[in-house]
């Protein structure tokens, strides 16, 4: 049985609830009870009072699961949750409220208010202990003085960072016009939506795109995956995004991982790394002086601009359109651009330059010399 805890929100419930129900609905292979905790009287109010609202709220969904048990013997460990925003913390209250062995099997937090909540103990917000295994993904935590609308500290086994967790694509300011153009005088409402409510839809997105699920990588942070530090799945280190994250606890201690997404569905991209041996360090960051070409057995897709910073490790990442050009991946080819820039990183690279790629999920792995 699946229960869906909405965030504080309009009085009225949103279009994309309904599209989660179907997704769950339609989408899995087993039938599943879709139960709607609609707490809409205890959330639409100030924000402090529905954030008190939300241990109560919690405390009844844990009552009425504790009956579930004891009247047809359904057990709490066929339970997944899944909470928005201070959804997520209805959920982990409603998992701390069940007592001894009555655990339930797995709680799923969307960005997870962080008003209020940062910095709480795990007892007063989602943490590993409320479900036998709990992930989470974070899409807009972002801080303005000191307060972000969602989460950003880990507060689940498998954390997800899509796109570093700050901002999303086609969510920033930057967009505002666009937004306006589309929502009217609601504009930077739904700017400040769009991020937060990604989360949403990225999980949507697995439910509906199950042939197109996004690895997430463990990593340090976004700047380490972004200089594609991180893209190693050994020992079963990376998770899948969404409704299908593999459920596993190898300890009690929180994994982030992160990963790149699109702007739209299907949000999957697919990641690349690429490394360059140089004799000498670079002492600073240089403009992109050349681009990176990818031969595949379909098309070339070519001029991939590249920054060399002091670690000559690179992250790229093509979406489904790219990726369907290049097919299976057949060559790279190094482009030099402008003479005078690249004169440094050409003087300083070993000759002839050493390149590898790394492919996810495909598993290939190419070296040209």
């Amino acid at each position: 049985m699946t229960l869906w805890f909405h965030p504080q929100m309009e009085a009225s419930l949103e279009n994309w609830i309904w599209q989660m129900v179907a997704a769950l609905k339609s989408q899995l292979a087993q039938p599943v009870n879709v139960g709607l905790a609609e707490w809409v009287t205890l959330a639409h109010t100030h924000y402090s009072i529905a954030v008190r609202n939300t241990r109560l709220v919690g405390q009844e969904i844990a009552a009425l699961l504790q009956w579930l048990e004891e009247s047809v013997h359904f057990s709490p460990s066929n339970v997944h949750l899944i909470g928005y925003s201070l959804g997520a913390h209805v959920s982990g209250f409603a998992g701390s409220y069940m007592s001894g062995k009555h655990k339930i099997g797995r709680i799923t937090g969307l960005d997870a208010a962080g008003l209020l909540f940062k910095r709480a103990s795990p007892n007063d917000r989602l943490s590993p202990d409320d479900a036998n295994f709990v992930d989470a993904i974070h899409t807009f935590t972002q801080e303005h003085m000191g307060l972000s609308v969602g989460i950003k500290q880990p507060i689940a086994h498998y954390d997800f960072y899509p796109n570093g967790g700050s901002y999303q694509p086609g969510c920033h300011f930057l967009e505002l016009y666009k937004h306006i153009a589309k929502h009217g005088l609601n504009a930077i409402t739904q700017t400040i939506k769009c991020a937060h409510e990604r989360s949403v839809h990225l999980f949507i997105d697995s439910l509906l795109h199950a042939d197109m699920q996004s690895t997430a990588y463990p990593c340090k942070d976004m700047d380490s995956f972004s200089q594609g530090l991180c893209l190693s799945c050994k020992k079963g280190r990376c998770n899948t995004l969404g409704y299908y994250a593999h459920q596993e606890q190898q300890s009690k201690k929180s994994k982030s991982l992160f990963l790149v997404t699109q702007a739209q569905s299907p949000f999957k991209v697919y990641h690349y790394q690429l490394k360059i041996q140089f004799i000498n360090q670079i002492e600073k960051p240089i403009e992109p002086t050349f681009a990176m070409s990818l031969l595949g057995t379909k098309e070339e897709m070519q001029k991939i601009p590249i920054t060399l910073a002091k670690l000559p490790v690179f992250s790229v990442h093509l979406d489904n359109v790219a990726a369907d050009i290049v097919k299976a991946l057949v060559a790279v080819t190094r482009l030099w651009g402008d003479r005078a820039r690249s004169q440094a990183a050409q003087r300083n690279a070993r000759s002839p330059t050493r390149a590898w790629m790394r492919g996810k999920p495909d598993g290939w792995e190419l070296d040209k010399r």
